[in-house]
């Protein structure tokens, strides 16, 4: 694999619950950043922020968000620099 430099970077995937979306999550914690998953599909981004905890703890959110919507997509970026501090990288695979 390749090393993407991404220990303690803030990364935000949009279809972040979907095939694509899930693997780059995986990959992403697997080299040290903190990810938040994005995804209007609340049910399987639950299910998905769950699993990842397991193993990566406090460094996967999820968040459910219309990107259709303007205020929806602005309370993923203000919820991530809460929780997180900043944002570094934004994966938009919705």
């Amino acid at each position: 694999m390749i090393d993407l430099e991404l220990e303690n970077k803030v990364v935000i995937i949009t279809g972040g619950s979907g095939g694509i979306g899930s693997a780059c999550a995986r990959e992403f914690l697997r080299q040290g950043a903190f990810v938040s998953i994005v995804d209007i599909d609340k049910k399987s981004g639950m299910l998905l922020e769950e699993e990842l905890l397991v193993e990566y703890p406090g460094r996967a959110r999820f968040f459910e968000c219309d990107l259709t919507n303007i205020d929806s997509t602005c309370s993923v970026v203000d919820s991530t620099i809460a929780v997180f501090g900043r944002i570094d990288c934004i994966i938009c695979n919705a």
